[in-house]
C-alpha cells in the first residue's frame, strides 16, 4: 500500500513536471520552424528580382502556427466554436494557410453548414496542392454529398479511396458513401415520380435554414433561417451563430423559381430568436434518434452466453448502420436546440406577463423598475441601432395598475 502511494505522488509529480515542459518545447519548436520558413522565404526572394514578402514577421507566422495548434486541440476536445475562433485568427494573418481552410471545412461541417464547408475544404485543395491532407478530398466529397451534387461527391469519392489508405478509408466508411451516391443518381436516372430536389432561388443558403411553412396554396413560402442579414446582425453567445428570422418567399410562375426572399415582416422579426416551431422542428428528428437507439439497446439486452457470437455481428452491422457516433452527436445539438428555445419562449412569456399583468389587474403595489426591464425587452427589436443606457434607482414599489403603467 505503501509503495503504491509513493508511486502514485512521483507518477503526479513527474505528470506535473513533464506536461508544461512538453508544452514549452513544443512552443519552442513551432516558433524554431516558424523562424526557418521565413529565412527560407526571404532567402528565395532575395534570389529573385522579385522584392522579399516582408508582410509576415517572424511572431506573425509563429502565431498561425500557434492557433493552428491550439485549433486541431479544441477540435480533438470537441469544442468546435472554440477551434473555429482559433482558426480565424491564424487565417486572419494567413488566409491562404490550407490547414487553416481544412480545419476550418471540419468546424462549419459540424454545424451543418454544409456550403461554407464544401468552399472551405476546396479552397484548401486549391492552395495546399500536394502538401494538403488527403482526408480533404474525403471531407468536399462529404460536403458535396450533403449539398446534393451527387456526381461531384462520387468524382471525389473516388479520389479518396486512392489518396487515404484502407484502414482509414473504412473508418470514415468512404465505400458506403459512394454507394448510397451511385443508388442515388441511379434512381434519378430512373425518372422516378417522387425526386428530392433543392429548392431554387434564394431559399437555400450557406446558413441553417429551416422549419418551411406553405401558405396561400402553395404559392408563398415562410421559413426560418440564422442568416448574416438577420434584424440587427447579432451573433448569439451560446452558439455563436446569427440569431433566427421569419423569411417569406413568393412563387413565381414566369420563372418557375422562389424569390422575393425577405425578412421584412414588420413587428414579427427581432434581434433574438423569433420562431416558436424551431422547437417543435427538432422533435421528430430526436424521436427517430432516440428510436434507432432504443432499437441498438434492445439487441444489446437480448445478448446471452450462449447467442453471444451470433448476435455481435448484428449488433455491429446495426451500430454502422444508424452511425452511432454521429447519432450521439445529433441528440446532443437537438437537445440543446430544444432547452434554448424553451428558455428563450420561457422568456417572451414572462416579460409579456409582466409588461400586461393580466394577473393583476387590480390597484396593487408593483416595482417600477421590474415594468421598466420587461418592457426594454419587449421593445428591443425597436431598438437596433439604438443605444439605451440604464441607471436604475433604489425605488420602492409603488400602489398602482401596473398593467396601465406598463403601457
Amino acid at each position: 500500500m505503501c509503495k503504491f502511494l509513493v508511486t502514485q505522488k512521483f507518477r503526479f509529480f513527474c505528470t506535473d513536471l513533464i506536461e508544461p515542459t512538453i508544452h514549452l518545447m513544443k512552443s519552442i519548436c513551432i516558433i524554431f520552424f516558424a523562424f526557418i520558413a521565413s529565412v527560407h522565404s526571404f532567402a528565395n526572394a532575395n534570389n529573385s528580382a522579385t522584392p522579399p514578402d516582408s508582410t509576415k514577421t517572424v511572431k506573425e507566422i509563429a502565431d498561425v502556427l500557434l492557433n493552428i495548434e491550439k485549433g486541431k486541440t479544441f477540435l480533438s476536445e470537441g469544442k468546435y466554436r472554440e477551434a473555429l475562433n482559433a482558426f480565424r485568427d491564424a487565417g486572419a494573418v494567413d488566409p491562404k494557410n490550407w490547414r487553416v481552410l481544412y480545419y476550418s471545412a471540419q468546424c462549419y461541417y459540424v454545424f451543418n453548414s454544409y456550403g461554407i464547408s464544401l468552399e472551405y475544404a476546396n479552397d484548401a485543395i486549391v492552395n495546399g496542392k500536394e502538401n494538403v491532407d488527403n482526408e480533404a478530398y474525403e471531407l468536399l466529397a462529404r460536403s458535396h454529398h450533403r449539398m446534393g451534387n451527387i456526381d461531384s461527391a462520387i468524382h471525389y469519392y473516388k479520389i479518396s479511396l486512392e489518396k487515404i489508405n484502407p484502414m482509414r478509408a473504412k473508418e470514415l466508411m468512404i465505400d458506403l458513401h459512394l454507394q448510397q451516391c451511385m443508388f442515388a443518381k441511379a434512381e434519378m436516372a430512373g425518372a422516378k415520380t417522387s425526386m428530392r430536389s433543392s429548392l431554387s432561388g434564394d431559399v437555400n443558403s450557406a446558413q441553417n435554414d429551416y422549419s418551411p411553412v406553405l401558405t396561400n396554396n402553395g404559392n408563398v413560402l415562410y421559413f426560418a433561417s440564422r442568416r448574416s442579414d438577420s434584424k440587427g446582425g447579432v451573433v448569439n453567445a451560446s452558439d455563436e451563430d446569427f440569431f433566427e428570422d421569419v423569411y417569406r418567399a413568393v412563387w413565381n410562375p414566369s420563372t418557375a423559381t422562389w424569390d422575393s426572399v425577405s425578412n421584412e415582416l414588420g413587428r414579427i422579426n427581432t434581434t433574438g430568436f423569433d420562431c416558436i416551431n424551431f422547437i417543435s422542428a427538432n422533435v421528430s428528428p430526436l424521436r427517430r434518434d432516440i428510436e434507432d437507439y432504443e432499437t441498438l439497446m434492445e439487441l444489446y439486452d437480448a445478448l446471452t452466453a450462449e447467442n453471444f457470437e451470433d448476435k455481435i455481428p448484428e449488433i455491429r452491422a446495426k451500430a454502422k448502420e444508424v452511425d452511432l457516433d454521429y447519432l450521439k452527436k445529433e441528440i446532443q445539438t437537438l437537445l440543446s436546440g430544444i432547452d434554448e428555445g424553451a428558455r428563450r419562449t420561457a422568456e417572451i412569456v414572462k416579460n409579456l406577463k409582466i409588461f400586461s399583468h393580466i394577473d393583476k389587474a387590480e390597484n396593487s403595489y408593483y416595482s417600477v423598475n421590474e415594468g421598466l426591464r420587461s418592457t426594454l425587452q419587449l421593445l428591443s427589436h425597436k431598438l437596433s441601432g439604438i443605444y439605451v443606457r440604464v441607471d436604475y434607482g433604489d425605488l420602492p414599489p409603488i400602489l398602482c395598475f401596473p398593467g396601465k403603467l406598463n403601457q
